[in-house]
């Protein structure tokens, strides 16, 4: 398929620091144009393919109808709809495939230039199979080159756009249920190796049929444990330059904001923040502009305290209050280590709150 695909399954020597990975990603671009039909690049090493885009050893002209049988294959296979979502960097489109005689949602790039990071979310969920993250159904690329990927349609809502309606407290604790699911699939993708680094309400998608799932994974990065060579996911970190800010301001960490490589205590913080809004009824750090939320989180200034907002001062909805607050403490030392104790502890603390309102 098309050198996007193939340049990300590239082997990163060991000794590439974060940064070096991304210009030598870069570099590899072009010499994968240049790459033999057997996936030979001159100097006699090999590149690899993603699941789903077979290694070929082909003719020059064999190549050929190939590629242009594939273009073929992609654009009358599917017939766009009509578009679901838009965002800075890509569309979300929902369109019929003849093949599987369904309707499926396909993410494309809303213009050239994000390729890496686009196959990156692409590998990254196509390699995370949880009930909480929607699954893959194609990938491949357009008559024009540029990559597209295929996925189960879901119809539902966001959890940003409940949260945006005036509601009371009442209302909102039903999603604290979503955010046990949150929760239980972000402590999945831990226990892969990967970290979100982008949950936020607006990412987090809920079906009609009662289903939670977590979405946009295009900044997920794969934790890299010592000792051990990086993997093609892993240099998707290095993809932007350093000192660049990734994450929501009001929903990422502190540590976001600064030099200090995230891990999953991250995604710690970002589900406490969602944990917060949900309770208090705005998000943290509410009335801010980003820029002085960013300031607000590097100077490790706390967000209002809940118990602002929160009248009900019954013991159960207490601990899922301290839940939220030591979630989200600026010292990630003090945070759940990852997000399965999270979990642990607000499906028990959930459990009784549903408990005492049922009797």
């Amino acid at each position: 398929m098309g050198s996007y695909f193939a340049s990300v399954e590239l082997v990163v020597d060991q000794t590439l620091s974060e940064v070096d990975a991304a210009a030598h990603l870069c570099d590899t671009l072009e010499l994968l144009d240049s790459a033999s039909p057997s996936g030979n690049i001159a100097d006699g090493s090999k590149t690899e393919f993603p699941i789903g885009f077979p290694e070929l050893t082909l003719t020059n002209h064999e190549q050929a109808n190939h590629e242009q049988a594939n273009e073929k294959s992609a654009n009358q296979r599917y017939t766009i709809l009509g578009e679901i979502a838009s965002g800075g960097q890509a569309v979300v489109l929902r369109a019929y495939d003849s093949q599987t005689r369904r309707e499926v949602a396909i993410k494309q790039l809303r213009k050239r230039g994000g390729e890496v990071r686009f196959v990156n979310e692409a590998m990254i969920t196509g390699r995370l199979a949880h009930r909480s993250i929607i699954p893959l159904c194609d990938v491949g690329h357009w008559e024009d080159g540029s990559p597209y990927f295929a996925m189960k349609l879901i119809e539902g809502r966001t959890l940003a756009k409940v949260l945006n309606r005036p509601n009371k407290l009442v209302d909102r604790l039903p999603f604290l249920h979503t955010l046990c699911d949150v929760a239980e699939g972000v402590a999945y993708a831990h226990r892969q190796g990967i970290i979100h680094r982008d949950l936020k309400p607006s990412n987090i998608l809920m079906s009609h049929t009662g289903e939670t799932f977590i979405i946009d994974w295009g900044i997920a990065k794969e934790l890299q444990p010592k000792g051990e060579r990086p993997t093609p996911m892993a240099v998707s970190y290095a993809l932007t330059h350093a000192g660049c800010i990734l994450g929501t301001p009001g929903y990422m960490a502190p540590e976001q904001a600064t030099d200090v490589s995230p891990d999953e205590r991250a995604d710690v913080y970002a589900i406490g923040a969602m944990l917060y809004h949900v309770l208090a009824g705005v998000p943290p750090y509410a009335g801010l502009s980003p820029s002085d939320i960013i300031i607000e989180v590097q100077q490790q200034h706390a967000p209002t305290p809940l118990d602002r907002f929160v009248d009900d001062a019954s013991p159960r909805l207490a601990a899922i209050m301290a839940i939220a607050e030591r979630a989200m403490s600026v010292d990630r030392e003090r945070r759940y280590p990852d997000a399965e104790a999270l979990f642990v502890e607000l499906r028990g603390e959930f459990s009784k709150l549903r408990d005492r309102a049922v009797h």
